[in-house]
């Protein structure tokens, strides 16, 4: 049977590339991000029965028809004294604006600070928002996007904040490190190995395709019904291109070992 998928695979091998590629460019295209759809709120993957969702649910008629879950804090401060009439209007501009942004719920004056110099202002969003990594990226961008565009007097800085703001940021920073990171180290590993250009990357480029489409697939089938946390995005990358670089060195080795002992026998 081996020997007639290795046949198979040679005989076609520039299809199978091709075919490859367009599965890759198409699920990217057409299909949705798995970071769209994955749950950022650990709530999601608890049984009906734990007592926490049950008090959950015997608490959500008191919450208003909305149920907010999640929020956020908006800091403005100032380093040139004490907050003046004007600093203030553009306190009240932001606060309005952040309003506007979809998903948000409430935004809530919390008051000012003892020394007169910052306000703070509590956020809440929707649970849809809270639970999924998109939409909370989305929510905190848009607030972030506000604190610009009010023209605040020069002197007065916004920040935003909280268990929201800081869970995106981590998401983002997480992601990217592990990525880099994992794929400088695997290239480093194989150049090592292989102690040649070409070899390291013939063997990384079919794992790095298969993370590539893995993630719209996942995300297909987390429209189907399957909650994935947002850590399967970081936990993709480590397994894939681990697993894939692996099984590509001992494919490799095992090429190399065949070709050898066939010519070793005919000599």
């Amino acid at each position: 049977m081996y020997e007639a998928l290795a046949r198979f695979d040679i005989r076609f091998r520039w299809l199978i590339v091709a075919m490859w590629v367009v599965a890759v460019i198409a699920g990217t295209h057409f299909l949705s991000s798995l970071s769209s759809v994955t749950k950022a709120n650990n709530v999601q993957f608890l049984p009906s029965s734990s007592p926490s969702v049950q008090a959950g649910k015997l608490a959500s008629p008191f919450q208003g028809n909305n149920n907010p879950s999640g929020t956020a804090v908006i800091v403005a401060s100032t380093s040139s004294g004490p907050l003046t009439a004007a600093d203030l209007d553009a306190i009240a501009r932001v606060e309005r604006e952040a309003r506007q942004v979809p998903g948000v719920v409430q935004v809530r004056d919390e008051g000012v600070s003892k020394d007169d110099r910052a306000v703070e202002a509590l956020v809440t969003v929707t649970p849809q928002v809270s639970n999924s990594n998109s939409a909370s990226r989305d929510v905190v961008d848009g607030i972030r996007a506000v604190f610009g565009q009010v023209g605040a007097p020069a002197g007065l800085s916004f920040h935003l904040t909280g268990a929201l703001a800081v869970s995106v940021d981590a998401s983002n920073t997480h992601a990217g490190s592990i990525a880099i990171f994992t794929v400088l180290f695997v290239v480093l590993l194989l150049f090592v190995v292989y102690r040649a250009l070409l070899a390291p990357l013939v063997t990384l480029i079919p794992a790095a395709l298969a993370v590539v489409l893995s993630g719209p697939l996942i995300a297909e089938v987390v429209k189907a019904g399957l909650s994935v946390p947002s850590v399967a995005q970081q936990l993709l990358i480590v397994l894939l291109l681990g697993a894939g670089t692996d099984y590509g060195l001992f494919l490799a080795f095992r090429s190399t070992f065949a070709l050898l002992t066939a010519a070793t026998l005919r000599t």
